[in-house]
């Protein structure tokens, strides 16, 4: 059977019979704590609630809608602020705030958002996504967790695990396998289907990236992780040979005048001192594909740098220096 990811519900699992319930426990008590509980995780429809409540071995039944949303009235006379479902929020009850966690004031979030940003240099990807989890336990309140993630000008991947899991499971294999993705295209606004052979998975900078071979493009390609919506195997052996031998990346060379100490670009660059008159500098030499990570990294040192080859990237670096001028250009016209 072909593994597959989807972010679409599972279907339901087989029935099962519900453990006996202790003698002193209060139901009604114990499902708006469950309820609570599982709204804390992520947001749910009723149908996926009715799943939870079945599955859950002191409960073990499905609950009516007005059962739901009596239990629902009781949290917000609690203090709770959840979201009623609608087609914007893909009909889920959504909690975006509690009373029961810790009031954290502007300040501490923004020291929050100071140790994330730390541990980003530390951290595994494994143990960001953990740290989330954390974050995410202590704020509580949605409204300002959202807060906290634009503060760390980073996204929130609590809804993506599942599929995070596999990515990293299929790219630790020694030949990856190749793919069939959705994927949303923000640049085109629309879904797109596509083949695709995986890499590698980095974080950087709050985001967490899929890198691999796309069956469409010579490029080596980069996605967003949280705009795959889902992923499966695809049984072509040919392609996926053909795309995970691509020939030799071709060599970049650039110069670099460094204004301070020298920080490596992490792309395994080759780095040599050139000590000479007027002006020492760093000649680089980088073998890779990635030329969006390495256009990244050239364009946010702020240091003086010339492209010696290929002369196409050069060109490209030229048009894009020359287009972000304009746009300055453009902005300052516009204030004046």
């Amino acid at each position: 059977m072909t593994p597959e990811f989807s972010t679409a519900p599972t279907p339901s699992k087989s029935p099962r019979r519900a453990s006996p319930r202790k003698s002193n426990l209060n139901t009604t008590a114990y499902r708006i704590f469950k309820l609570l509980h599982w709204l804390m995780e992520t947001p749910l429809t009723v149908e996926a609630l009715n799943e939870r409540f079945y599955n859950d071995p002191l409960i073990g039944c499905r609950l009516s809608t007005d059962s739901i949303w009596l239990y629902i009235n009781t949290l917000k006379l609690l203090g709770c602020e959840i979201e009623r479902p609608k087609g914007k929020n893909n009909f889920c009850y959504r909690l975006l705030s509690h009373p029961f966690g810790l009031k954290l004031d502007d300040e501490a979030i923004e020291t929050l958002a100071r140790a994330k940003a730390y541990a980003e240099t530390r951290f595994s990807i494994q143990e960001m996504l953990d740290l989330d989890l954390f974050f995410k336990e202590i704020i509580g309140d949605e409204a300002r967790l959202e807060e906290f993630f634009a503060r760390c000008r980073s996204h929130n991947y609590a809804a993506h695990q599942a599929l995070i899991q596999q990515l990293t499971e299929w790219t630790a294999l020694p030949a990856p396998p190749l793919l069939e993705l959705t994927y949303f295209s923000a640049s085109r606004g629309q879904v797109n289907c596509f083949l695709f052979v995986p890499h590698q998975l980095y974080y950087e900078r709050g985001v967490l990236y899929l890198q691999g071979e796309h069956a469409e493009k010579e490029d080596l390609s980069i996605l967003r992780v949280d705009r795959i919506q889902s992923a499966k195997i695809a049984e072509n052996e040919p392609l996926r040979a053909q795309l995970a031998n691509r020939a030799d990346p071709p060599v970049v060379i650039y110069l670099l005048i460094p204004q301070e100490a020298f920080e490596p670009f992490n792309l395994h660059e080759e780095v040599i001192v050139r000590d000479e008159a007027p002006q020492p500098y760093l000649q680089l030499t980088i073998r890779s594909r990635d030329y969006f990570t390495l256009k990244q990294r050239l364009l946010e040192r702020g240091q003086p740098f010339t492209v010696v080859s290929p002369l196409w990237f050069k060109a490209e670096m030229i048009e894009t220096l020359q287009a972000m001028q304009r746009l300055y250009e453009d902005t300052v016209h516009e204030r004046g």
